[in-house]
């Protein structure tokens, strides 16, 4: 894994608490990914080492991973689009087992 990605992971805003300001209303709290299928789409690679990197700092080799509205927001970024227009296409792959 990138040393560069996992230090990027671990500065994310992701590990401060939430405030409840404007800012974190309406905002979805956390998703779950099935990382495994998830790989399958080339397209995601940046995203599907953002995520690698949280689950190498979490210690969890699972293929379902729960992450935050921040990591979520970090994910869209290296997607390169919004997190509405993000959070459609992971759907329509399938691969978002749980939103809250």
């Amino acid at each position: 894994m990138d040393d560069d990605m996992h230090d990027a992971a671990a500065r994310h805003p992701s590990n401060r608490a939430r405030s409840g300001d404007e800012d974190d209303r309406g905002r979805v709290e956390a998703i779950g990914v099935d990382l495994s299928m998830l790989r399958d789409h080339g397209e995601f690679k940046p995203v599907v080492e953002y995520l690698t990197a949280i689950q190498s700092m979490r210690g969890d080799g699972s293929s379902l991973l729960f992450v935050r509205g921040d990591d979520l927001d970090a994910m869209a970024e290296r997607d390169g689009h919004p997190v509405p227009e993000f959070l459609d296409r992971l759907d329509q792959l399938g691969v978002v087992v749980s939103n809250n």
